[in-house]
């Protein structure tokens, strides 16, 4: 499989990045590692023996940092892309539960959820894309802006971007997603850009965006490649 041991998402609510470091279970017969998989990051848990692996917090979302009592409860730090940083529970008989709720201006502001797509590079390879589309626009062809993220190791996923979320607010478009050269796919598609970034990874983005414009009417200019952009980052 080759998913990331770590956390490999890119996000503009934290200074600094850094993974968790594994720990053992209360029994010592298996060690709980963050994995990035496909623009998200959960908690896995390996067993010692090598026997299997088992997920203790999957699905779309970021946990960002995550803490073992004696009793072998977890404590996970978790954003989604429409909810910024909570903690959760994760009882020993892995039942799941949030146990803060530190965002209470959520309630007076208008919080828009991406839309995933998955677009095909010139050779095939499937890649990964988000469209947010404006939370209020007057406008029959709103904006769109292009999110680039550097690296070429980072990663966009399933995580809360206050930047994204502002420019939504304001009646724009983002677009944004991983090319090959992101982490969270395996090591080939990670490697993919070695020796020639710039090159195949700069095609896949203009086919995030491609796949961007086909899902939306936004107003346009043309660039050089003659694709709609209005703003590019």
């Amino acid at each position: 499989m080759g998913r990331t041991a770590g956390d490999a998402l890119a996000s503009d609510l934290r200074g600094g990045h850094a993974s968790a470091s594994p720990v053992w279970t209360a029994d010592d017969r298996e060690i709980i590692v963050q994995v990035s998989d496909e623009g998200s990051t959960g908690l896995r848990a390996f067993a010692r023996d090598g026997s299997g692996t088992r997920t203790l917090a999957g699905g779309e979302r970021h946990v960002f940092g995550f803490s073992r009592a004696n009793d072998g409860t977890l404590a996970f730090a978790v954003s989604t892309p429409t909810m910024p940083n909570e903690i959760g529970l994760i009882e020993p008989y892995d039942g799941e539960r949030l146990i803060s709720s530190v965002n209470p201006w959520l309630i007076e502001k208008i919080v828009v959820a991406p839309r995933r797509y998955r677009p095909r590079a010139d050779d095939g390879t499937i890649l990964d894309g988000w469209l947010m589309a404006p939370a209020r626009s007057n406008e029959e062809h709103p904006p769109l802006v292009l999110e680039v993220h550097g690296g070429p190791h980072a990663a966009y996923g399933a995580t809360f971007f206050f930047e994204f979320q502002v420019l939504a607010a304001q009646g724009i478009a983002v677009a944004y997603g991983n090319p090959r050269g992101s982490q969270t796919y395996g090591h080939a598609y990670a490697n993919a850009a070695l020796g020639d970034w710039g090159d195949l990874d700069a095609g896949d983005v203009l086919r995030i965006l491609d796949g961007a414009l086909g899902l939306g009417n936004f107003g346009h200019r043309a660039d050089r490649f003659g694709r709609r952009i209005v703003a590019a980052s």
